[in-house]
C-alpha cells in the first residue's frame, strides 16, 4: 500500500514524488516589449532591458495579457506562441512613419494646360524658382522652351513649401502672376496657399498656364 500522496509505478512500488500544481510552477513575467519570458521578481528584461516592473504596474489593455499571472494558470501554459523580438520591432516600425515620410510620399506638379508637359516642384526646397535662365539666381522650373515664353520673367514666380503646404508667391514680374484668374501682388506678404486643381497663369489670358497637382 502506497502512502497518501504517492504514485504507484507499474512494479507496484510507490514513488515518494507528488503530483506538481500550477502553483508549484515557476511564474514568469513577460515583457510588454520584446515578447520574453523573464523570471518572477526580475526587474528589468533579461532580453532588451525594458522596465518590467513599471510594464507591470500598467493597467492592461482590452484584449492584452496582464504582466502577472493568475493564480490558476502560470504564463508558460500560454496557449499563443511568443513573437521574436524582431518581429515585433518589425511590426512597430512599420505603424509608426513621421511627417518627413508622408511628405517623401508627396510630389508636387505643375502641368502645362497647353501642352501636357509636367514639371516637378521639388519638395527638397523651401523655395522653388519659375522662370527662364539668368545670371542672378538658378531656375528650377525653366519655361523658356515652352511657346509663348517671351511674357515669362526671368525670375517670374515662387512656389514655397512649408510644413507639407505650398503657396504660390510673384516675384515682381512684368506681366504679373494669377491664381484661379485672380492676380497676385509681388512679396511673401500676399502669396496664396496652392490647392490641388488650381490654375496658375504667367502672364494675361493664361498664354502660359498650369493645373497644380499632388501626387504619390
Amino acid at each position: 500500500m502506497c502512502r497518501a500522496g504517492g504514485l504507484a509505478t507499474p512494479a507496484g512500488a510507490c514513488s515518494t514524488d507528488s503530483l506538481q500544481t500550477p502553483g508549484d510552477q515557476a511564474m514568469t513575467t513577460l515583457c510588454p516589449e520584446c515578447g520574453t519570458q523573464n523570471p518572477e521578481g526580475t526587474p528589468y528584461c533579461i532580453e532588451c532591458g525594458a522596465d518590467l516592473a513599471q510594464a507591470a504596474a500598467q493597467p492592461a489593455g482590452p484584449g492584452e495579457p496582464s504582466s502577472s499571472p493568475s493564480p490558476e494558470v502560470s504564463m508558460t501554459s500560454s496557449s499563443e506562441p511568443l513573437r521574436p523580438a524582431a518581429e515585433l520591432n518589425g511590426a512597430a516600425n512599420a505603424r509608426i512613419a513621421s511627417p518627413a515620410t508622408y511628405l517623401q510620399l508627396e510630389r508636387a506638379v505643375l502641368v502645362h494646360l497647353a501642352t501636357g508637359e509636367r514639371f516637378e516642384v521639388p519638395v527638397t526646397q523651401s523655395s522653388v524658382v519659375i522662370g527662364k535662365p539668368n545670371d542672378e539666381v538658378n531656375v528650377d522650373i525653366d519655361l523658356s522652351h515652352l511657346a509663348g515664353a517671351d511674357i515669362v520673367s526671368r525670375i517670374h514666380a515662387l512656389v514655397r513649401e512649408e510644413e507639407g503646404d505650398f503657396y504660390l508667391e510673384d516675384a515682381g514680374s512684368s506681366n504679373g502672376t494669377f491664381l484661379n484668374g485672380e492676380a497676385l501682388k509681388p512679396g511673401a506678404r500676399f502669396r496664396r496657399k496652392l490647392q490641388p486643381g488650381d490654375t496658375l497663369a504667367l502672364g494675361k489670358n493664361e498664354k502660359i498656364a498650369f493645373r497644380f497637382e499632388i501626387t504619390e
